[in-house]
């Protein structure tokens, strides 16, 4: 289409139906294959809660604004709500983006480059894997602004305003879909229209004011229909609040630093699955960490940095370059790059942390249209297209070649209440052990999959227990652990899972939500385990327990322990200020628990002093951190439960927890211990807890249950 095109060529029309349809016939065959247990989950679950009569942000908490969750449930009212119904929406939504993005990028270029561009935006939906595979609200709020710029675009060389009142549409659509990316986009195109083009100024103001004037009549609109369902207010405090609260109360993940550019960054490799392509890690993660390009050189740090850095990069170099033409003599194709150099702009500006490699793909759109401007060099220097071409053929057959991979790895189905879709096969048997657990509730049985783990809701076809569908790290109502635990206490019958398998740069649920797990550990037991072969698909199913009615020791332990350290082979020795940094009185899952600080080749031992009546028994149990079940490089703990008397100790338990390669040892292992044989003595308690290879101590890899001196045992059976 050239820049002084006034009317559209039906030839255009045609080729952008068939770049649509070729964009989405490519992504049918992988749109199912594997599965988004959070930010896909709680969409699809909000968006049947709305088809269920519940409203967003009220009875369902999420920052983004409203238009992913009605249009999923629009989706879902037409088509049944399904796994394969979300699916195709997203695929849909990223083939219209290709369009859309196709159809700029024809400012510049030929049919031909332009498909050339469209492979290029294909091999970019490989590699942003999971962003544009799962249905999520950034994707849609892309696709509007998007379209929105084409039509800004378009508004630039024709006459009249309709254009530019799309625009504004379009904007809306997206400010309504993500507030952040939405509102900065319909400045950058407002600007757009009012300093870009060669219409008087006096037309340009019109055109500008109808395209303001759209955008927030739409987005008033929108507006007035949440006061009319009722959640209007809920909206914009948890949707504007909420955001900000969280960007500056929370460390979220940043941009992995630029300089210095060609060494080894450790942050960045500590995070590495946080910042490197999901994609790459799962199918080659293990080869690409063992590499001596990885482990002996900087090179593959350096590539991810330049990446993370380049949108902003790109867009101040061509921004200058373009702004100097608009002051000399400037073209049609200078004005159009003018516009996404606005765009761009605009979703640096709302790029809100986290900033991992998800979060970056967002960025791309924009800096992949400043890429197709310059396509028209190109076409000048041969060298030059012949190793564009060349390189573009290496990222199409890496790139088709990735995406079959996780095809193949994702390829056993999982048939569930809301369709089918395909994961791994260890995941699949997860799935099913869980599903088939929850199928035998009833179905008006409400679900609890925290911290983080909606998907199962919707997947089971289970309500949620209360508005917080999942636990975030941080949250602005200090009054949100109480009104899960109301919601429990008011329906007891519910179904409580936990998952040990997190995301370690957000922490444990312990830590941001101290009063829930307080409340968990003293009033649920863990009752089965699910997936235990599948650290990333790992859950624990609650049951209520009766509260104990014995003596708790957590206090005796807070001010009576003492803590001593016994090298293998050695003496032992008292541990400085012992209590203090060497044991804690926590809540794993799911238990009240005295924590141990494990050292390197030694037992570090808690003694308590106590004088036992006949009669009496130690309850107690043992286990490694729950939440670190997941993690492939958890030694081996040797737990040591004695009664040490003036003869010497008696051991009562001892047994070594492999948690890490045996999936039977990721458990509490309990102990009841009769105390009797001592009444009337003044003996110690001994908790050791033993690793051979350890790097350094860690306050959070094993642990006791606080023991209780009960007269009737919790289970008879336990002392082995």
């Amino acid at each position: 289409m050239t820049a002084s095109a006034r009317t559209i060529d039906t030839r255009e029309v045609f080729f952008a139906a068939g770049i649509l349809a070729l964009a989405l016939v490519v992504q049918v065959p992988f749109v199912r294959h594997q599965a988004v247990l959070l930010d896909e989950g709680v969409i699809l679950q909000m968006a049947d809660d709305i088809l269920n009569g519940k409203l967003p942000y009220r009875d369902a908490v999420h920052y983004a604004f409203p238009g992913i969750f009605y249009l999923t449930a629009a989706v879902f009212k037409v088509f049944g709500p399904s796994v394969e119904a979300a699916r195709m929406l997203a695929a849909t939504l990223f083939a219209l983006s290709a369009t859309a993005m196709t159809l700029i990028a024809r400012w510049w270029c030929t049919r031909t480059e332009a498909l050339a561009f469209l492979a290029l935006l294909l091999c970019y939906r490989v590699w942003a894997f999971p962003h544009w595979h799962m249905l999520n609200y950034s994707p849609l709020a892309v696709t509007m602004a998007l379209i929105a710029t084409w039509m800004a675009g378009q508004q630039l060389y024709r006459q009249g305003r309709l254009w530019g009142i799309g625009a504004g549409v379009f904007c809306a659509l997206a400010i309504l879909s993500k507030q952040d990316s939405g509102g900065t986009t319909t400045i950058a195109l407002g600007l757009g229209l009012l300093l870009i083009g060669t219409v008087e100024r006096s037309e340009k103001l019109r055109r500008a004011f109808s395209f303001g004037t759209t955008t927030v009549a739409v987005v008033l609109f929108g507006f007035a229909l949440s006061w009319w369902a009722g959640f209007l207010f809920d909206m914009l405090r948890e949707g504007l609040y909420g955001p900000l609260y969280g960007v500056a109360n929370y460390d979220y993940l940043a941009r992995p630093s630029l300089l210095p550019l060609f060494e080894q960054d450790q942050h960045l490799r500590a995070n590495r699955f946080s910042y490197f392509p999901q994609i790459l890690m799962e199918a080659y993660g293990k080869s690409l960490l063992e590499s001596r390009l990885y482990q002996n050189t900087g090179l593959v740090d350096t590539a991810f940095k330049i990446f993370y850095h380049a949108p902003w990069i790109l867009v101040l170099t061509i921004g200058a370059a373009t702004l100097r033409r608009l002051f000399t003599n400037p073209n049609a194709a200078d004005r159009y790059r003018a516009l996404v150099v606005l765009v761009a702009l605009a979703f640096l500006a709302a790029f809100n942390p986290p900033h991992d490699w998800v979060h970056l793909l967002v960025l791309y759109p924009p800096t992949l249209l400043l890429l197709a401007s310059g396509i028209p060099m190109l076409r000048s220097y041969s060298l030059v297209r012949a190793l564009a071409i060349a390189g573009l053929s290496v990222l199409v057959v890496t790139s088709a070649h990735l995406a079959l991979e996780m095809r193949r790895r994702h390829s056993t189905p999982v048939a569930t209440e809301r369709g089918t879709f395909y994961t791994q096969a260890e995941h699949a048997r997860g799935f099913h052990e869980i599903l088939a657990a929850l199928k035998e509730t009833p179905p008006d049985t409400p679900l609890a999959a925290y911290p983080y783990h909606p998907f199962l809701n919707f997947l089971a076809a289970r309500p949620s227990i209360s508005r917080y569908l999942f636990l975030w790290p941080i949250e602005w109502n200090e009054n949100r652990d109480e009104e899960i635990i109301a919601a429990l206490e008011s329906k007891p019958e519910t179904t409580v899972l936990y998952s040990p398998s997190q995301l370690l740069h957000l922490g444990p649920p312990q830590d941001f939500a101290p009063k829930l797990f307080a409340y968990l550990s003293n009033t649920y037991e863990i009752a089965e385990r699910y997936g235990s072969n599948v650290p990333a698909l790992a859950f624990l199913r609650l049951r209520r327990q009766e509260i104990p009615s014995d003596i708790s020791m957590a206090e005796t332990f807070l001010t009576s322990a003492t803590v001593t350290k016994q090298p293998k082979g050695k003496e032992a020795f008292l541990l400085d200020e012992s209590r203090g940094k060497n044991i804690k009185v926590t809540n794993w899952p799911f238990r009240a628990t005295l924590a141990v600080k494990t050292q390197p080749a030694a037992e570090v031992a808690v003694r308590i002093p106590i004088t036992p009546r006949a009669g009496q028994r130690l309850e107690t149990a043992f286990t490694t951190n729950p939440d670190r079940w997941q993690d492939i490089f958890l030694p081996p703990v040797r737990f040591r439960l004695a009664i040490r008397t003036a003869s010497g100790d008696v051991t009562l338990r001892e047994q070594e927890v492999k948690s890490a390669s045996r999936s039977a040892d990721r458990q509490w292992f309990d102990v009841s211990a009769d105390l009797s044989p001592w009444a009337g003595q003044e003996v110690e308690l001994v908790f050791g807890v033993y690793t051979e290879w350890l790097t350094k101590p860690a306050l959070d890899l094993a642990g006791w249950e606080i023991p209780r001196i009960v007269t009737t045992p919790r289970n008879p059976d336990s002392l082995k």
